[in-house]
């Protein structure tokens, strides 16, 4: 639940900033607009080495917080290629204006990632759609 609210946050953050139409999801139907596609999530090494609690405890205890890290792609859908760079440019001086988004008592931050050709590529072409220009940011979810 965190994370969905978290992203729709970013989207209202962006769509103020920018004055574009912002959708969650991968570019779908040529709709004009930003595109926020999530497409990983990062497990942190530290959960993974946590040791397993006994049931009985579990139940007892209060779930923590754990921070939660998706990677996202901001993909434009425009008209031409000037308004692709437009878009982006305006995607990330909001994201660089606006990098704390508060929502439902959770706290996120975002930041630009620097992501090689070679990992974009092959996500493109596992999802299937033609590369294009975009911009790599990870959203980090805690505990307001």
């Amino acid at each position: 639940m965190a994370l969905s609210i978290q992203l729709t946050a970013l989207r209202d953050m962006l769509q103020a900033e920018t004055g574009q139409a912002v959708f969650i999801g991968r570019p779908e139907n040529h709709v004009m607009g930003l595109y926020l596609w999530p497409w990983k999530l990062d497990v942190q090494a530290n959960l993974r080495t946590m040791s397993p609690v006994p049931q009985r405890e579990f139940l007892k205890a209060k779930k923590p917080e754990l921070p939660l890290r998706i990677r996202v792609l901001v993909l434009p859908m425009a008209a031409s290629g000037i308004e692709s760079c437009d878009a982006l440019a305006a995607a990330l001086r909001a994201i660089n204006d606006h990098p704390v988004l508060v929502a439902a008592d959770m706290r996120g931050q975002v930041r630009i990632d620097a992501m090689p050709a070679e990992e974009l590529a092959a996500l493109f072409t596992a999802a299937e759609l033609p590369l294009t220009l975009c911009l790599a940011c990870t959203l980090e979810i805690t505990a307001s």
